[in-house]
């Protein structure tokens, strides 16, 4: 069962070194897009409540104004409607080669896919398992936290 108190607190933890650094921006909404998708398409309040998700990081917030979180996010969302804009979306995740925004991106992910009813579907249980293995992640412990 995920702790969701516990997950936040960890999504808070980052600093301002990223600051300016759009790959990471990128890498976030690209990977939330992703997961958002995967049970079938992203609504308004699936777009609203990802980029929330997105931007109650530190590492986001300190760092991006809401109107480009928005923003990349949308262009990000409209990409995953398509198979080869998945496959760009997956690069953008693959371009971020920090491993402590890798993660953040990661449980930026869990926290999308629980957004709306508390649960990960089977579809985005599928996307979360991709990108923790691509960041070298064990998804399992994640979802013990």
């Amino acid at each position: 069962m995920v702790n969701k108190n516990k997950l936040a607190s960890m999504l808070s933890d980052a600093t301002n070194q990223y600051a300016g650094r759009t790959d990471i921006l990128e890498g976030f909404c690209a990977f939330c897009a992703l997961v958002g998708f995967a049970s079938g398409g992203l609504d308004a309040a699936e777009i609203d409540k990802s980029i929330s998700v997105i931007f109650k990081t530190k590492l986001i917030a300190g760092n991006f104004k809401i109107d480009q979180v928005t923003k990349t996010f949308k262009t990000m969302a409209d990409r995953a409607s398509s198979a080869p804009g998945r496959m760009d979306l997956w690069r953008e995740f693959d371009e971020v080669a920090d491993p402590v925004a890798k993660m953040q991106i990661v449980l930026s992910g869990i926290e999308t896919a629980l957004a709306g009813d508390g649960k990960i579907d089977e579809a985005e249980m599928k996307v979360l398992r991709k990108g923790a293995e691509k960041a070298g992640l064990n998804l399992d412990e994640l979802l013990e936290v």
